[in-house]
This record gives C-alpha cells, sequence and structure tokens, in this order.
C-alpha cells in the first residue's frame, strides 16, 4: 500500500538528475541555461509532492484504518469476522487523511521552498559580492536559476552542499586545467550542480543497494 511513498525520493531524483545533465549539454554548447530546464525541475518536483500525497491518503484508506473490511483484506485478514467488519466512517477517513497530511506533506513541502529560495538568495548575495570585490560574474543567472529547482529537491542544507561541492568540483577542474597548460577563465558551471546533486542526494549508493546519505 506505500507504494507511492517509497518510489517517490529517487524515482524523481533521478528524472532531475536527467533534467541536469540536459541544461549541462546545453550549458556547455551554449553557455546558457534555458528557462524550460527551471520550469520542468519545478514541475518535476510539483509532481513528487503529489506522488507523496496520494502515498499519505493511499496509507490512511489502508494501514490508518484496520477496522475497515477494505483495510483489512489489504492488511491479510481474511477470516469471516475480518469481512463482515464495518468500514470506518468517512469523516473518520477524511481527518485521517488530513491530519497525515498536515504531519507529513506541509513541513516537507514548506521546508524545500524555504530552501529553493535560500540556496538561490545565498547563490546570488554570493556572486555579487565576489563581483564587487574582484568583478566579472562568477555565477551566471541561469545557475541562480537552476539551484531553485535544487532547493526544492534538496533543502537549504542539501542544496548550499550541492553548491559547496560544486564549486569544489570546478576549482579541481580549473587547477587539472592550469596543470596542463590550458588554463581557463569561463566555463559552464551547470555540469558541476549536476555532480553535486548526485553526489548529496544518495541516488548512487540507493541503487547500488545501500541506504541513501
Amino acid at each position: 500500500p506505500d507504494f507511492f511513498s517509497s518510489m517517490t525520493p529517487n524515482v524523481f531524483s533521478v528524472a532531475f538528475l536527467a533534467v541536469l545533465f540536459y541544461a549541462s549539454f546545453v550549458d556547455i554548447r551554449e553557455r546558457i541555461i534555458p528557462n524550460r530546464v527551471v520550469v520542468v525541475g519545478i514541475a518535476l518536483w510539483c509532481v513528487s509532492l503529489l506522488a507523496q500525497v496520494v502515498g499519505v491518503i493511499e496509507g490512511s484508506l489502508f494501514v490508518h484504518e484496520p477496522s475497515s473490511a477494505v483495510g483489512l483484506v489489504f492488511n491479510g485478514a481474511t477470516s469471516s469476522s475480518a469481512m463482515n467488519a464495518s468500514p470506518g466512517s468517512p469523516f473518520e477517513l477524511a481527518d485521517a487523511c488530513s491530519s497525515n497530511l498536515i504531519e507529513s506533506i506541509l513541513p516537507t513541502a514548506t521546508s524545500s521552498v524555504i530552501g529553493a529560495f535560500g540556496v538561490s538568495a545565498f547563490a546570488l548575495g554570493c556572486s555579487l559580492a565576489v563581483s564587487c570585490f574582484r568583478g566579472g560574474e562568477p555565477l551566471g543567472a541561469g545557475d541562480v536559476k537552476l539551484l531553485f529547482p535544487i532547493g526544492l529537491f534538496a533543502g537549504f542544507e542539501g542544496g548550499i552542499a550541492v553548491l559547496g561541492v560544486a564549486c569544489v568540483a570546478s576549482l579541481l577542474y580549473c587547477v587539472a586545467r592550469l596543470a596542463v597548460g590550458c588554463p581557463v577563465r569561463d566555463f559552464p558551471f551547470a555540469p558541476f550542480l549536476a555532480i553535486g546533486f548526485l553526489a548529496v542526494s544518495g541516488i548512487t549508493p540507493t541503487f547500488l543497494g545501500g541506504a541513501p546519505l
């Protein structure tokens, strides 16, 4: 009964990672991150949130109400007494669903939205501060926009971690280019954000059979 609840995080995270890889490809070729990439990322998060809502409602119907005949059947009870049990009141089911939604979905959604705005604002503030002291534009507007859906999926702390990993990876890239005698001053940042999201999200260890990070 908890199918949607169990599949939501990883499936949609992998889908969003594919979006980040597409953004990386476009950024490498054209040095731009299309707005449609950001829109698709936000849409994916909304669908993932809807799937979590479905999972909570599903759990409330088939798990939270063991007194109902349907709930007992789905929980493995097939005796005649179970089959003759009276179903729970629709008002009780509605109350259970609303309570579970408020307890599990609302905090997650609120944290994600706050994280999205927070990570984007943090990145924009750092970029403006660096540009004031050193000139140039450390982060493009597209990179800042791309951090918004990253914040939705990863939250504020996870988004900051993604940005940190991306900065370290890009620094290593610049050092490697400098070491081989091909210094670089301007490079696409979306690929490093994709690497950061892959490292922080826990997708790799989960699909290899381990627990998420």
